[in-house]
């Protein structure tokens, strides 16, 4: 299900969950499609604020899509930051967090900051990646390396594998 999707059907229930009627889902569909047109607005005037217009008074279209996938990955970054200060403070992180040092096996993984790629909008965790008495090398892993690698917090273990 689309996010669209999504905020219609939570637009259009009624309080027991159920869709109301087909005039309520019209109606979300609407408010969906005017924030749509508000958005593009407001991007499209901060195209015109922040692209400057090259010598045959065009914009590359590699400027454009930059601009534009750097601002869908500020929206997301925004997103994340609005779930992550809902949850409670001892709910399990979802994702590599800047400050923390985590262990797989051997391996460790000090996180410095965690970023959109501006080309892609994938977020990445960068760091040091290292086995304790060994050299580091600087790297970005990615949620898929999150979801699959077993990383566990030094902290919260209590384990450094020094």
């Amino acid at each position: 299900m689309t996010v669209r999707q999504q905020i219609i059907a939570a637009l259009s229930e009624d309080s027991h969950g159920g869709i109301a009627s087909l005039a309520d889902v019209a109606h979300a569909e609407q408010l969906v499609d005017a924030h749509r047109a508000e958005v593009i607005t407001a991007l499209a005037e901060e195209a015109e604020r922040r692209l400057s217009v090259g010598r045959s008074h065009t914009v590359s279209k590699a400027a454009v899509v930059r601009f534009l996938r750097l601002e869908a990955s500020t929206a997301r970054v925004a997103v994340t930051e609005r779930e992550k200060s809902s949850r409670p403070a001892d709910a399990t992180p979802d994702f590599f967090q800047p400050g923390r040092t985590y262990q797989r096996r051997r391996w460790h993984f000090q996180c410095l900051a965690v970023a959109p790629n501006p080309f892609s909008g994938e977020t990445h965790a960068v760091g040091y990646l290292y086995r304790p008495g060994e050299p580091a090398t600087a790297t970005a892993l990615s949620p898929d390396d999150w979801a699959h690698g077993g990383w566990t917090d030094i902290a919260t273990t209590g384990k450094d594998g020094a």
